[in-house]
Order: C-alpha cells, then sequence, then structure tokens
C-alpha cells in the first residue's frame, strides 16, 4: 500500500486557508492489472464522502503506467468492511486480476476533470478489449446490500422502462460479472422506474432483442 502527499484549501472570508493535510493521502490498493485509489481530499471527509478511482496498471519496460478509467463511492461502513478485489456496489476485479467490471459515476462530489468528461454507467474493461461501455447510468443505479457475491461480480439496479438485455425490469437487480455473463435477481418494482413501465412495451422490447 502506498500514498502521496496532498494538500487541500478551503477559502475563509475571502482569504485561502491551506490546511496542509499531508497526513491525510490517497491510498491505493493493486489487484492484478488494476489499482483502486481511495481519495478523500476534502477536510475530514466533511464536504464529500470518500470516493473511489479505478485505473488500469498498463505496464511497459519503462515502469507501470496507471491509465484512469472511472470514479465511483461508497458510505465508508461499507467501504470499512471491503476487502479487494472489490465493493460489490461500486466495481469488482476479476479472480485472475485481467478485467474489472465498475460503475462509473461521474456526477459523485468531489470528482474531478477526468470523472467528468466521461459518460456515466457500468463498464467492463480487459486488457484485450480495452473499455465498453454495457449500460448508460440513465439505465442504472447504485445498490447496497443484498447477498454476498462471488468475487468478480458487481450489483446494480435496473431503473430503465424497458427490459436490459438480459431481461431485468425495473427494480430488479443485474448482477454483471468482470467477465461480461450476467444474472438477474429480485422482483419488478415498477414505481422505482425512471419511466414507465406497461405490458405493450415491455414485450416489443423482448420481442426486439
Amino acid at each position: 500500500m502506498s500514498s502521496a502527499a496532498m494538500r487541500g484549501s478551503i477559502t475563509v472570508s475571502g482569504g485561502v486557508f491551506i490546511l496542509g493535510l499531508l497526513g491525510c493521502s490517497p491510498e491505493y490498493r493493486d489487484s492484478g492489472q488494476y489499482r483502486v485509489l481511495d481519495v478523500d481530499d476534502n477536510f475530514l471527509g466533511l464536504i464529500c464522502q470518500t470516493r473511489q478511482e479505478f485505473y488500469f496498471l498498463r505496464r511497459s519496460s519503462e515502469g507501470v503506467d496507471p491509465v484512469y478509467l472511472g470514479t465511483c463511492g461508497s458510505p465508508g461502513f461499507i467501504t470499512d468492511s471491503v476487502h479487494m478485489p472489490g465493493d460489490p456496489s461500486c466495481f469488482s476485479i476479476s479472480k485472475n486480476g485481467k478485467s474489472i467490471v465498475y460503475l462509473h459515476r461521474p456526477e459523485i462530489c468531489g470528482a474531478d476533470q477526468k470523472a467528468t468528461g466521461k459518460p456515466g454507467g457500468v463498464y467492463i474493461h480487459s486488457a484485450l478489449a480495452g473499455d465498453r461501455l454495457i449500460y448508460p447510468r440513465s439505465q442504472v443505479e447504485q445498490e447496497w446490500g443484498g447477498e454476498v457475491l462471488d468475487s468478480g461480480a458487481l450489483r446494480v439496479s435496473w431503473r430503465a422502462d424497458t427490459p436490459s438485455r438480459t431481461g431485468a425490469k425495473c427494480g430488479q437487480s443485474i448482477v454483471i460479472h468482470a467477465d461480461g455473463l450476467e444474472e438477474v435477481l429480485g422482483q419488478p418494482i415498477s414505481v422505482l422506474c425512471f419511466g414507465t413501465v406497461t405490458p405493450n412495451n415491455v414485450l416489443e422490447q423482448t420481442r426486439g432483442q
């Protein structure tokens, strides 16, 4: 585990007060070809909760070049109890460390330009296939709790008014594995939809798959 020195600042009565939080530097954890950076860049987390940034470790003869993938965040009581290879509400790394599935949330408090410049949603990345958007942010919501998942799987809640490509309906959970396999859990809850679910549009979407 390693860290890099950082410095925070807040504006007070028109001036800038340097906090100099050298002891609150971000920590990272490596798993296979990926790095998860825990970032808390405000005073004791009073403004924004700690967030996670995901990186692909591109290795060459010159060393390791971390390539930014995405940003997510979970309440502290969840991240404190979760150990690598993943937080199933934000990301999960495959057992062999060669692929990652993650939920990118560019709207999260504290997200910087590299996060806001990338569309939100569920992505799968591998060294061979690169980065792929599986579901846009408008269709999924972060989900906490539920049964314990096997390593290498991410769980999100389906919120679109049409079924997912694997048939999930609004309110159901989708478990997405880092190898691309998916499974649907739970019962539909139409009141949670971003739109309106009707028997007709569900049938039309299903026929088109």
